[in-house]
């Protein structure tokens, strides 16, 4: 028999022998495991169709219910609260929406410095109200008041009146629990979260191969790494245990068993499996990494939310045309405004952001909050301006309780009030696009024109249609020698000089990695790519800022041995004699770069999605070293909010609070390692491959940071062969900054971009031209097919007569 820590096991059930302890016997061969009775799937396959409606937070449900209100609703919402029985029928569907089915809250009052405490112990600490009563539960909605305040090198934040400055210790404070199993357990009407009866797992291991016939000696009390150390050595497989559950302690009745009953038993006891990962056989929590499984219902998540935009601006304006929040006021005991803050926020409601009052103009109280919040920020090394202030309005909202009492504002607010209120004017008509007249490249500018192509004939003619339209450098990406010497033997009589375009993780057509890079979803770059353009967030992008489709390659994965055959022949390539010179670039994919940055750049979702280097040498190689596959690891950057996400033996991902061996150890350590591994690894490699190159090398900076947008391009710098390899720094907006080394910009013009966008894109483009005289821009057409390529520069360059 064997039995998986027992002492830590604790009654969960009023019932009798193991169903006390949520446990049950399973026959396993000639062995009896004492197992969990259920266990939790997470459900990321996705095979029912959303109901959007129901997936939407509980804040925007909030919105589409004020939508419906008519005025005499409004002021009933604004004042005593708005229930059930004060609604239409329609209304009542929506508001049922709202409730979650079991409310529950803690009866706290406010402390002596603003926190919360139970009440005394003679009086309920956590109530749950019975249906007829729920029923009667109001939603109220009022206006509260931040400061906006400068920072002192640039930027802004805001400072909020926090509880110990109007509330009185002893006051109520009753606060809901967010316990409802719909709110924890759903997305979109689908169930993510499932505890079902436990049962073997699919797994990568088959039980009954021979090489587990081998009977294992166990001892009484062992821990479960100790037990797959014994099977390996038993078996001949590599075979481990999660991180996580590798220290749990098994005790056992008996003395020698087959091992690969032990080993089915041990995945019955976790509700796990085992994962092959390159030639280790891993004891973990199911085939797909749990990291894996977030992003994917992340990424799918966030999708329907963008999606869902236009809809939650159709309410937002059925809100403002009814005029109903102009009954939103605040509430009795908020601090009270002066007449200056008042005149202020009156006149900021017909203005544009970024107006400021004295802050001497505020109210004591006010006063008083501003400096703490200085004090605060100090302390954590923000230092801000106090001489002025942007005081703002938002509306939130709170349940009110049958007995009148209100409980504590839940999550965020609803919005600005300035954006629920009638607008003063119509909007003005917009003038009308103007058509697009073809840019005139400078003589004398260096510009470059970049493509792609591997028809000799095609290259031939290339540097002529480069001149026809002003470029005087023509840089090509190619795998085909003959290519280059055409296009370079062409160039002679143009006065054009070629430049080689080489990315050396691209795989050449039609080839193929043992090894592939992929992401954590499995994907190669060119499934993302369509991932990506499938996406609305990618759609709408398409339509406003001119995104268009771009030629992506698969890429090889950085330990496969196929990769030095291919970096030969790159090399090989760029020795051809009359070349210019090399333009290294894409050297750095997404998911190689060092570090996560804090701030949002583009969702965090969309980005995610597209970083690589989850190859299977590189998962296997830090498995070995760190007992943890990184298709487990999930980053903090992706976060579904109430979901609960939890594993028994596993912890909850959400968190990164997965077990180790070692307590002090920080979870978000493992993360870095394999940052770590990524970026090191792909640094070394990349400049021993520069290093080989002869001549001119002109290369794209690496990026600081992961899952930052080059949505304008990027730049490329001189490089020499013993020099580090360059880093691009950010703008306080979050744009890279061009170097005084810069060699040139180059500009992305994918192929297909909509119309509608075309003379946003032409403007950026002229902006970026008039703003950097002595910048060099290259134009990358490399997307565009060849017998597109003539048209595609008439649309965006003036042509002038064609000199051979």
């Amino acid at each position: 028999m064997i039995v998986l820590t027992p002492n830590q096991v604790s009654a969960t059930r009023n019932s009798n022998g193991l169903n006390t302890f949520c446990r049950k016997e399973f026959r396993v061969g000639s062995l009896t495991a004492i197992a969990p009775a259920e266990m939790v799937l997470i459900d990321d396959e996705l095979k029912d169709l959303p109901n959007l409606y129901d997936g939407l937070p509980r804040l925007d449900k909030i919105v589409y219910l004020m939508s419906l209100l008519d005025a005499g609703q409004w002021k009933t919402a604004c004042s005593t609260g708005i229930g059930l029985a004060d609604l239409r029928q329609d209304q009542r569907v929506v508001y049922k929406s709202i409730l979650p089915s079991t409310f529950t809250y803690d009866n706290y009052v406010w402390g002596d410095r603003g926190g919360l405490v139970h009440l005394s112990t003679d009086q309920p600490q956590t109530i749950t109200l019975p249906p007829d009563e729920e029923a009667r539960v109001r939603l109220r909605f009022y206006k509260t008041v931040s400061l906006g305040v400068r920072l002192r090198d640039g930027g802004s934040t805001a400072v909020s009146a926090q509880p110990a400055d109007w509330q009185k210790p002893g006051g109520p404070a009753p606060l809901r629990k967010d316990i409802a199993l719909e709110d924890r357990t759903t997305l979109f009407g689908i169930q993510i979260r499932k505890v079902v009866d436990n049962r073997l797992k699919p797994s990568n291991l088959d039980y009954k191969l021979k090489s587990l016939n081998k009977p294992l000696t166990l001892a009484r009390e062992m821990t479960i790494d100790e037990i797959c150390r014994l099977a390996s050595e038993a078996s001949g497989m590599k075979l481990m245990a999660d991180v996580r559950i590798r220290g749990l302690t098994v005790e056992t009745v008996g003395q020698s068993v087959r091992t690969g009953d032990v080993l089915q038993a041990l995945a019955l006891c976790i509700t796990g499996a085992y994962r092959r990962v390159g030639d280790i056989m891993l004891l973990t929590s199911d085939l797909e990494g749990i990291g894996e499984k977030l992003l994917r219902l992340a990424f799918w998540k966030w999708d329907i939310e963008v999606g869902n935009l236009q809809r939650k601006r159709e309410w937002r304006q059925a809100i403002r045309a009814n005029g109903g929040a102009q009954n939103i006021a605040f509430k009795a005991d908020a601090i009270p405004l002066n007449d200056a803050m008042t005149r202020f926020l009156e006149s900021a409601r017909n203005s544009a952001r970024g107006t400021t009052m004295p802050a001497s103009e505020l109210p004591q109280q006010w006063q008083q909050v501003l400096d703490k919040g200085q004090s605060r920020l100090s302390r954590e090394g923000t230092d801000i301006r106090t001489d002025i202030v942007e005081p703002t309005e938002s509306v939130s909202w709170n349940f009110v309780l049958p007995d009148g009492r209100n409980l504590l504002s839940e999550g965020s607010a609803i919005g600005a009030l300035n954006g629920m209120l009638p607008a003063n004017s119509a909007k003005a008509t917009p003038p009308a696009a103007r058509p697009r007249r073809p840019i005139l490249l400078r003589s004398g500018s260096g510009t470059a024109l970049v493509c792609k192509t591997d028809d000799p004939s095609v290259a031939a003619h290339l540097p002529a249609l480069a001149q026809a339209h002003g470029f005087e450098e023509i840089w090509v990406q190619t795998w085909n020698p003959k290519c280059l010497v055409n296009m370079i033997n062409s160039a002679k009589g143009d006065s054009i000089s070629v430049r080689l375009v080489v990315k050396p993780w691209e795989l050449p057509p039609g080839t193929a990695s043992a090894d592939p890079d992929v992401t954590l979803l499995g994907n190669t770059a060119r499934q993302v790519a369509k991932l990506q353009e499938q996406t609305q967030y990618w759609q709408n992008a398409h339509s406003m800022l001119g995104w268009s489709s771009v030629e992506v390659g698969d890429s090889i994965g950085p330990t496969d041995p196929f990769r030095l055959s291919v970096w030969r022949r790159l090399v090989n390539l760029t020795k051809t004699p009359g070349l210019t010179g090399t333009v290294l670039v894409q050297t750095e994919p997404p998911g190689y770069e060092p570090t996560v940055s804090e701030d949002m750049y583009a969702p965090k979702e969309f980005m995610s999605a597209g970083d690589f280097g989850y190859t299977r040498a590189l998962r296997s190689q830090f498995l070995a070293a760190n007992s943890v596959d990184p298709v487990d690891l999930v980053g903090n950057s992706i976060h579904i909010e109430r979901l609960d996400l939890s594993l028994p033996m596993f912890g909850d991902p959400n968190r990164m609070s997965a077990r180790t061996t070692e307590p002090e150890q920080e979870p978000q350590g493992y993360e870095g390692k394999w940052m770590a591994l990524r970026s090191y690894g792909n640094r070394s490699s990349v400049t021993e491959f520069a290093k080989q190159i002869d001549g001119t090398i002109f290369i794209q900076p690496r990026s600081p940071i992961q899952d930052y947008p080059q949505v304008r391009g990027y730049s490329v710098r001189s490089w020499q062969p013993g020099a580090a390899l360059p880093t691009f720094a950010l703008s306080s907006r979050g744009e890279e900054l061009e170097a005084t080394d810069t060699a040139y910009w180059v500009w992305p013009l994918g192929f297909h971009i909509d119309p509608a966008a075309a003379s946003r894109v032409d403007q950026s483009l002229r902006r970026h031209i008039q703003q950097n005289p002595n910048s060099k821009l290259a134009v990358d057409l490399s997307s565009v097919p060849a017998a597109e390529l003539a048209g595609n520069l008439d649309s965006w360059f003036y042509r002038g007569p064609i000199h051979k």
